[in-house]
C-alpha cells in the first residue's frame, strides 16, 4: 500500500516514525499546584501546537518560555493533539 491509499488521519500517525525538525516558540501548557509551569508546547512556524511529551528528559525547557528554539524529535497524534518527543533542541533567541 502506498501513501496515496492511506487515509489522512492514518498518514498523520506515520509522522511518529520519522525524525522531524521544527522551529517555534516554547509556551506554557500545564501548571503545577503552586501555579508554576509544569509542561510546555512548541508553537511552530506552521501555527501547530506541539506538546512536549518527554519533559522529564528536558526539564530545562520549563525555563525557556517565550524563547524561540529549533528542535528535532518525533511527532504523534494523541487525543486530538500533536505530541512531540524531543530528541534535542537549540535556543535561537531571547524573549521578544
Amino acid at each position: 500500500m502506498d501513501g496515496a491509499d492511506v487515509p489522512a488521519q492514518a498518514a498523520q500517525g506515520r509522522e511518529a516514525d520519522a525524525l522531524v525538525s521544527v522551529t517555534g516558540y516554547v509556551l506554557p501548557d500545564a501548571w503545577g499546584k503552586d501555579f508554576e509551569v509544569a509542561g510546555v508546547l512548541i508553537a511552530d512556524d506552521r501555527e501547530r501546537e506541539l506538546v512536549v511529551g518527554n519533559m522529564a528528559e528536558h526539564p530545562e525547557l520549563l525555563n525557556l518560555c517565550r524563547r524561540k528554539v529549533t528542535a528535532s524529535g518525533w511527532l504523534a497524534a494523541r487525543d486530538g493533539r500533536l505530541l512531540f518527543t524531543v530528541r534535542d533542541f537549540t535556543v535561537l533567541d531571547g524573549a521578544g
